[in-house]
């Protein structure tokens, strides 16, 4: 977040933002550059890795690489707004639904009751309406999407889980994939919900403001291990089968 604002976004780049002078930015803070760097290079890496996925999956995983393609493009976006500007809030507050619509698209080509209601054509539409309503009277991302966004994603992670759980049969590889990228959507959306509905209870002293600077620094590595864990899950390609017969 930048300095004295507080960031209302999961993958948030920097605790404090750019350093600035008699209200210009001068330049980028050595903690700045690390969190910068480190996100869009998990990010970049995890849309590499979608993107190469697709060519031999299914539709759920294109959404899942233009999911992590456009997590890159706002980060990207956001930066330079807090670089030039001192507040990236607004820039969220346009990209952040489109993030939703597609994270809920993945969600809805790849779990087959998901699809059959059109789930996430639902809870995708949904989000981007609030913010649409909500965006006129505010100056940054509204809580209120922001919290509909980690609820409707726990909600979609956690009930492809037990679909997963649930089944009869045993998973082919590419549903453990999406199995392990599950758990890493409930770790991210449920670790930011339960954090922001935290900020909630502190005060704007300066010993609380740093309570909650240090809880956003905690989404920021959630975002790590959540792009960093995709990139894993889809870097191994599939195991040979395994040969039961011998000569």
């Amino acid at each position: 977040m930048s300095s004295g604002r507080r960031r209302q976004r999961p993958a948030a780049l920097t605790s404090n933002g750019p350093p600035t002078r008699n209200g210009r930015t001068t330049g980028f803070s050595m903690s700045y550059q690390m969190r910068t760097y480190s996100t869009l290079i998990s990010i970049s890496a995890a849309f590499l890795c979608s993107a190469f996925k697709y060519r031999r999956g299914d539709k759920a995983w294109l959404f899942l690489a233009l999911y992590t393609g456009w997590s890159f493009t706002a980060e990207c976006i956001a930066t330079l707004c807090a670089y030039h500007y001192g507040n990236n809030l607004r820039a969220y507050s346009y990209t952040e639904p489109v993030n939703l619509l597609l994270a809920s698209l993945y969600f809805n080509y790849k779990n087959r009751q998901l699809r059959r209601f059109y789930a996430g054509y639902l809870a995708g539409f949904a989000g981007v309406c609030i913010q649409a309503a909500c965006l006129p009277y505010s100056t940054g991302i509204n809580s209120i999407f922001t919290q509909y966004e980690c609820v409707a994603l726990t909600a979609f992670s956690l009930y492809h889980c037990y679909s997963v759980c649930a089944g009869r049969r045993r998973p082919a590889y590419p549903e453990k994939q999406a199995f392990i990228i599950s758990l890493l959507f409930l770790l991210f959306f449920s670790g930011s919900f339960f954090i922001r509905a935290s900020v909630a209870f502190f005060s704007d002293s300066a010993t609380d403001r740093q309570i909650v600077h240090r809880l956003y620094a905690l989404v920021y590595y959630l975002a790590l291990i959540f792009y960093t864990g995709i990139a894993i899950t889809l870097i191994f390609p599939r195991p040979a089968p395994k040969n039961l017969y011998h000569a």
